[in-house]
């Protein structure tokens, strides 16, 4: 028998129970309380069928509980956490694993949540496609997830985010509606863009059910290489040079890791004499640069690692921010934060998005980064630590003006603020 804490809580499990089976539902307790809530779930949900997420939306709303929405936890600690005055549910989409739809002629496939990115990858890869995304962690993160959070790894500036690549999907919305935006070909435009409103929303407007993402034909060449450099700000400052040379690299990067070791990563993908060019005509612009101008060759493994060393989820990471700035400002940014002991730093030179996290940190050095952050960037404590998030620090940075427009789209489409709640801000 569950220990249930009090008749409503009996009631829900009761109902939660008619509709998957037992198997699929554990008890929350203080043994398996998930590191990113102060209180434990009701119970952890995870049904086997995407039809059965319209009646668990429906029995947590009857008894007034919220729902957590969870795929395979990279980003979840970006945002508030659950709230302690209310019971929730943590609905997990682990075995919403199906790829229930690939089409290569028309260079599209479709997903359930639960379906980790290397997963898709995979199938993918055998009609020589690849979906355009390198999130961190793609072993772990989840289709649903990838979507929920906008994750972008380095190829955002040649591909473009989530958003960009999403071309359809549908979602279990409050009072259990189902909604469908876009379809699953890629030319279609017919009504509301409601996959750029699923985008990024942190899983704080319904619970994601299938996804249709548009991919591209493998490259026949991918490359990696970098250089080191004499500072981060001298990597971001050149990066950036580089980056207006318009020689459309996948990406170009301004990093200390590993090691604190400063330097300058540019990836490469196409035809392979394109890409042989391409590393010949960045190696004779260091030179002239004064740098180095033989490349370091990056393995895959090592860019792989290179990519997951920042996500949030990273036990190392104690204290991690990131912030999105105009690229012009990066390089300022860099020379601020560069001076900050321990600090690993990864800038994105194309888009000025940059990424920052620390091992260890005290109150003095949190306050220090804080005083840091320049007053228009665009910011998400991915990592603060539970005696900060206990504090109210706001996770998505001070108030800005869209705060309000995102304040009335969650009223509008989940008054009872049944999912994610206090995701954002103001129990939002």
């Amino acid at each position: 028998m569950l220990n249930l804490r009090c008749v409503n809580e009996q009631k829900l499990l009761h109902q939660l129970t008619d509709i998957v089976a037992p198997s699929c539902i554990t008890e929350g307790i203080e043994d398996n309380c998930p590191t990113w809530a102060m209180a434990p779930p009701l119970a952890f949900v995870m049904p086997e069928r995407i039809e059965d997420v319209p009646g668990i939306v429906l029995a947590a709303e009857s008894e007034s509980a919220a729902i957590i929405v969870v795929g395979g936890g990279t980003e979840i600690a970006s945002g508030g956490s659950p709230p302690t005055d209310r019971p929730y549910v943590v609905l997990s989409t682990a075995r919403l694993n199906r790829i229930t739809d690939f089409q290569p002629d028309d260079l599209t496939v479709t997903a359930e949540p639960g379906v980790t990115l290397s997963a898709l990858q995979q199938l993918v890869s055998s009609r020589r496609l690849f979906l355009p995304l390198d999130v961190p962690l793609s072993d772990r993160a989840t289709m649903g997830g990838i979507v929920s959070a906008g994750t972008c790894g380095f190829w955002r500036p040649a591909y473009g985010a989530p958003r960009d690549l999403l071309i359809g999907l549908k979602a279990v919305m409050t009072g259990g509606i189902v909604v469908k935006g876009g379809g699953r070909v890629v030319k279609n435009v017919a009504g509301y863009d409601v996959c750029k409103l699923f985008t990024g929303a942190h899983g704080t407007l319904g619970a994601l059910t299938e996804l249709t993402f548009k991919l591209r034909p493998l490259p026949e060449a991918d490359r990696t290489v970098s250089w080191d450099a004499p500072s981060i700000s001298a990597a971001a400052r050149l990066g950036f040079e580089l980056h207006q040379a318009r020689l459309a690299p996948t990406f170009i990067v301004a990093t200390n890791e590993p090691m604190g070791t400063p330097r300058l990563l540019i990836g490469l993908q196409g035809l392979a004499p394109r890409v042989e060019w391409q590393v010949r005509e960045f190696a004779q612009r260091l030179s002239i640069a004064g740098w180095n101008s033989l490349p370091n060759v990056i393995p895959p493994p090592e860019l792989t690692a290179l990519r997951d060393c920042l996500n949030p989820s990273d036990a190392e990471n104690v204290l991690s921010i990131r912030m999105s700035v105009l690229p012009t400002e990066a390089v300022s940014l860099a020379a601020q934060f560069e001076g900050i002991p321990d600090g690993r730093l990864m800038i994105h030179c194309s888009t000025g998005i940059t990424k920052l996290s620390f091992n260890c940190a005290n109150d003095e050095m949190f306050k220090t980064v804080k005083s840091l952050i320049p007053a228009d960037a665009n910011v998400v404590w991915t990592r603060l630590g539970a005696d900060r998030a206990k504090a109210g620090i706001a996770r998505f940075g001070d108030t800005r003006k869209e705060f309000a427009l995102h304040r009335s789209l969650k009223l509008a489409l989940d008054p009872k603020s049944t999912f994610n709640p206090g995701r954002f801000f103001g129990g939002l």
